[in-house]
């Protein structure tokens, strides 16, 4: 059954913290010019035990790669990353959501809409 259904939706998306992870969107997608491998995210998100539990707050058990995954679909949900594919490499590419003006949108806390985030 589903994560609501079953009320797993806890297990699989742990509360965040607002600023970790506005560092961990600047420091990826921005470095890299916006052009990185949605895997490569969770895949250094999971590499780097200190910043993973600053991002964090751990309600129970452990911190596990599915939790940065889940992460990654609600910023893509909340609109505050977008995706697009590359035919070309065949793989998917994470970017910034800019507002009207360009300024990215995770800057303000009130477009994490639906997400546990705790200052």
């Amino acid at each position: 059954s589903c994560t609501s259904c079953s009320n797993d939706w806890d297990k699989l998306f742990l509360p965040v913290r607002y600023r970790p992870v506005c560092v961990m969107l600047s420091t990826f997608l921005i470095m890299s010019g916006n052009n990185l491998d949605i895997h490569a995210i969770v895949d250094r998100v999971w590499k780097n035990k200190p910043k993973l539990t600053l991002i964090f707050i751990e309600t129970q058990g452990n911190i596990r790669k599915h939790h940065i995954s889940s992460l990654v679909m609600q910023l893509l949900a909340c609109g505050i990353i977008q995706v697009r594919y590359s035919a070309v490499d065949k793989k998917f590419y994470v970017a910034l959501q800019l507002d009207t003006i360009g300024i990215p949108i995770y800057q303000n806390i009130v477009n994490f809409v639906g997400m546990n985030v705790q200052q």
